[in-house]
């Protein structure tokens, strides 16, 4: 559905108008009357569940790059022959299998974000 373009006035009266953000993505808060017990309430939790998500994101992030990370560091290196000369090497097979699994890893833990 397209939605129709308007504008409107921000705090300070400037006009910002609906097709300034197209191709972004937007949150539109509507309330009746400003100021009240309701539109304060509202916002109030429309702002903590944002900031909460946004937080989820960001510590979901910082656990893949430690999955991808860790991959990074130790299966490739050992993939590449670097313990070889003390007899420690993977075979590519293994090297691939690994990557597989770490890619796994990160799609299930971003699909285990659940807002608490």
């Amino acid at each position: 559905m397209i939605a129709h373009n308007f504008c409107l006035p921000d705090e300070n009266g400037n006009k910002i108008c609906l097709h300034d953000f197209k191709g972004k993505w937007i949150v539109l808060y509507f309330y009746l009357r400003d100021n009240t017990t309701g539109c304060t309430k509202e916002r109030e939790i429309l702002v903590n569940t944002l900031v909460n998500w946004s937080k989820m994101t960001y510590k979901k992030m910082l656990q893949n790059l430690g999955w991808a990370t860790g991959y990074n560091v130790f299966a490739i290196p050992l993939g590449a022959g670097v313990l070889y000369g003390y007899g420690i090497l993977i075979s590519p097979a293994i090297g691939a299998l690994l990557m597989s699994l770490s890619t796994i890893i990160v799609a299930i833990n971003a699909k285990l974000m659940v807002e608490k």
